[in-house]
């Protein structure tokens, strides 16, 4: 606001003004005070006369003087130039932040004889290490080196134009062609092709799209430069096939996927199998309808929409279809009963860091491929598909597989225990697998099944030991087998096979420690399947503030999965010695998550946690911050004294520990975010608020509706995430994009319609002993991409089937939510979800965590 004021006459003050303008000092008074101005001078000008230049022209001249500025000899004068220059250049500020690390000087150590001129045994360690290095060096040039003839192409199907880049200029292309390694290809606009690779890829290109392709004797790459691409993906035999494109890295064995490249980043879809994408060293594994992006700028899609291009659309929407509809009902197969308890836990050797427990799925299985085969009949884009796949492979059958797992079955327990124990050094022993033995004829089984599966492998000796002193030593040309006491177990180091032998005969066990505790209690509450690992052991100790700030003290780990009244829960629990500390220690105990309240039930994804006090959490980070850098906590009061804001008691020790945050709305043109976070002291944390947007230059605006204050912060650099409207109600700050959206989160409360009060919401929560949450983490993506995948379909030229196949694959995009339940020991992580993938689904298509009958099945490869 502008304030006018009158002008107003005082004669009075008129005259002492023109008295102060008419009094002159005497010319003694100011030459003594230019005398003491010339002395102060010249005293700054003696104090920094060390320095090599008086006159600073550049970064070198102002790196001269960083040491003197860190141990704080500079002159006044100086250290003002230093700062300003500082706060202008970031190469400046990067080489001041190196000059934190102390150099430590060390005595020089006595001159001793070389240990090589000294030991003959250490010059035949050398020699034989530097054979052993040659060996490798040379296996590693050769399996890198380029192969042409891996690398060469034929295009098959050429709609439109297909040229290749020859020197400046395009060479067209016709079907048939033969392309070299490294050539780049090229589609013109409106047109496509498919290329055939040299492992029998089919890669067809989109319109205006780029790509080369190179191999070496064990990897084949393509380089997509630009344009979209959808890869049918042959299976490799020993590398991978791997789609580049400038930011991200696509590695697959054996997979139909698309993957687009443009200015603004990547996409990457899948429809059959799985895809790992990689970006910046950081790994993302992809299922069918599964998608990534690697940009901001590129939003997800429906993997419909993405592939909507191809030629053969019809073909890929349909498998997609059907594979969606073919786990749905590979998910309803009931898995064995709960497992209530162990004699094979109580047998486990005493030194066993590793322990995974699963139900004897033969009879799971068997059901699982029944459907599957069914499936296959009814549906003609599966049996393409699986007729394609079965040409291609060379080992048994599915049919004889589940045949060889359905009989061995028999003669086993109702659970197979996988047990490994701490080794030498630190390492880990070779895994054992072991399991009840329910009837007699083993041995006779499994020659007779080795003798059927590889008749040529007549020399392969079987040993079945029935004692710990019956197994013989490591190195013998022999497969062996302990059968004792009840008891079946096979492992490939004899040394590891006669450790749990001599176990189950009354040895040594681990019965009584607190990580078999932990499994015991597993048991106790119904087993399903248990993966666990004492990570204490297996890790040894961990140094370092930040490994025990991140990791907590986390000793062991058990995860659960398990199906009960027909509902799949997936469990993992972090186990500590004594009270959780770190990052683990910010959650609090479960407690009722009031602010979800705020969220209304379309929201697409929800994170809500019950803190156990945001001041003990940003004090934990300050002591953190300040032993990684001494003068952290001096830095950090002179920032905060610029910006008038005590960052602990104005803001952390104003807010309680119940939050959530969400995305509660459309999506475009601004993401429709929502904050809701309990306050303790308003008005103080409205303050600080003000302030820090003041010092950021930011547009803070206080206003009046309906007798409710609301506050708005803009600024340029919030333009992404668009205005904060937030007021506070009853107990809490709530905060989006508008002031619409703020109204709309109280009315949610008020009318108690909020997202946890909603059936799809309720269905979803873990069934287990806890009344409530210390965190949840919730999405329902179909909620933002149904409308996309409708709007598509309606507008797209798309024939009746087409927009009928799309609309269905928006039904498999099913809600998630993840519990978080906050112990004084223990942190356990909760799903409805089948997350393992410990399901008839991915057991069938040998993806399973052990991968059991994909083991089997390449036993039989010849």
């Amino acid at each position: 606001m502008r304030a006018e004021f009158e002008s107003m006459e005082d004669p009075r003050l008129d005259g002492a003004l023109a008295e102060m303008r008419g009094d002159e000092p005497d010319a003694v008074v100011v030459e003594a005070a230019a005398a003491r101005v010339w002395m102060k001078l010249q005293a700054e000008t003696k104090a920094a006369g060390n320095a090599e230049s008086h006159v600073l022209r550049g970064c070198t001249d102002f790196q001269k003087l960083f040491a003197g500025y860190r141990a704080g000899n500079l002159a006044e004068a100086q250290r003002f130039l230093v700062e300003d220059h500082l706060h202008e250049c970031v190469a400046c500020r990067k080489t001041i932040e190196t000059m934190e690390r102390k150099v430590v000087s060390m005595p020089a150590p006595k001159r001793r004889r070389p240990l090589w001129q000294s030991s003959p045994a250490f010059r035949w360690a050398a020699a034989a290490a530097l054979a052993v290095g040659v060996g490798l060096g040379g296996w590693n040039l050769y399996v890198n080196a380029p192969n042409a003839a891996r690398a060469s192409s034929t295009v098959a199907q050429v709609n439109g134009a297909l040229y290749r880049v020859s020197g400046d200029a395009l060479v067209a292309l016709q079907p048939g062609d033969t392309v070299g390694a490294n050539t780049e290809l090229r589609t013109a606009k409106d047109s496509g092709a498919t290329v055939r690779l040299a492992d029998g890829s089919m890669v067809e290109m989109g319109e205006r799209s780029g790509l080369s392709i190179s191999a070496t004797f064990r990897d084949t790459k393509i380089q997509l430069s630009r344009g979209g691409v959808i890869v049918e993906a042959a299976k490799q035999k020993n590398g991978n096939l791997f789609v580049l494109t400038p930011d991200v890295r696509v590695a697959v064995k054996g997979t139909v996927f698309s993957v687009n490249a443009g200015q603004k980043g990547s996409r990457v879809s899948v429809i059959e199998g799985k895809v790992q994408v990689t970006q910046s060293s950081q790994d993302a594994m992809l299922t069918p309808g599964m998608q990534y992006t690697s940009s901001l700028a590129v939003t997800p899609i429906p993997v419909a929409d993405d592939i909507a291009w191809s030629a053969q659309v019809d073909k890929h929407l349909a498998l997609l279809k059907e594979f969606g509809d073919l786990r749905k009902q590979l998910e309803s197969v009931r898995l064995p009963d709960l497992r209530y308890g162990s004699r094979l836990l109580d047998l486990a050797p005493a030194h066993t860091v590793l322990y995974a427990s699963l139900p004897n799925l033969g009879p799971t299985l068997a059901d699982a491929h029944r459907i599957f085969s069914q499936k296959v009949q009814q549906s003609p884009a599966l049996r393409e598909w699986w007729e394609a796949k079965s040409n291609r492979s060379n080992g048994l059958t599915l049919q004889q597989t589940i045949d060889e797992i359905r009989a061995l079955s028999d003669f086993l327990g109702e659970e197979i225990v996988l047990l490994a124990t701490a080794g030498a050094n630190g390492g880990i022993d070779a895994p054992v697998f072991a399991a009840e033995l329910k009837r007699q004829g083993l041995k006779e089984f499994v020659e007779a099944e080795i003798r059927k599966i590889a008749p040529e492998a007549r020399d392969v000796k079987l040993h079945f030991a029935e004692t710990a002193a019956a197994i013989g030593a490591d190195g013998e040309n022999a497969l062996t087998v302990y059968a004792g006491q009840g008891v079946v177990a096979v492992s490939s180091s004899t040394r590891a096979l006669r450790e749990v032998a001599a176990a189950v005969e009354g040895g040594a066990r681990f019965a009584g420690t607190p990580y078999h505790a932990r499994i015991q209690q597993a048991y106790r509450d119904g087993a399903g399947i248990v993966l666990s690992a004492d990570l204490d052991r297996m890790a040894g100790a961990r140094n370092g503030r930040e490994a025990d700030f991140l990791m907590g003290g986390v000793k062991q780990l058990l995860i659960e999965q398990k199906q009960v009244n027909g509902v799949t829960s997936t469990s993992a629990q972090f186990g500590f010695q004594g009270e959780r500390k770190g990052l683990a220690a910010w959650l609090g105990r479960p407690a009722t998550l009031s602010s979800l309240d705020f969220v209304s039930p379309e929201a697409t994804v929800v994170s809500s946690f019950a803190l156990r006090s945001p001041a003990a959490i940003v004090d934990e980070l300050f002591n953190l911050a300040g032993g990684a850098n001494g003068r952290f906590d001096q830095e950090r009061r002179e920032q905060e004294t610029k910006l008038g804001v005590d960052l602990r008691e104005d803001i952390a020790a104003t807010l309680g520990g119940d939050v959530t945050i969400a995305f509660d709305g459309p999506a475009f043109p601004v993401p429709s975010w929502k904050v809701a976070v309990e306050v303790y002291n308003p008005s103080r944390l409205e303050g600080a608020l003000q302030r820090l947007a003041n010092a950021a230059g930011a547009t803070y605006v206080q206003e009046s509706v309906n007798g409710r204050t609301f506050y708005r912060i803009a600024s340029p650099q919030l333009a992404k995430w668009g205005e904060i409207h937030y007021t506070f109600y009853n107990g809490f700050l709530v905060a989006a994009p508008s002031r619409v959206l703020v109204e709309q989160a109280m009315s949610y409360r008020d009318n108690g319609a909020s997202i946890a009060r909603t059936r799809k919401f309720q269905d979803l929560i873990p069934r287990d002993s806890y009344a409530s949450f210390s965190g949840l983490l919730y999405h329902n993506l179909g909620s933002t991409f149904g409308p996309l995948i409708e709007g598509f379909a309606n507008s797209a030229p798309l024939n009746p089937e087409q927009r009928k196949a799309m609309k269905e694959i928006t039904g498999d995009m099913q809600p998630l939510l993840v519990g978080i339940y906050a112990g004084d020991d223990r942190i356990t992580v909760a799903t409805t979800s089948a997350t393992l993938g410990l399901n008839a689904a991915n057991l069938i298509s040998m993806q399973g965590p052990m991968g059991f009958a994909g083991l089997l099945q390449n036993r039989g490869r010849r």
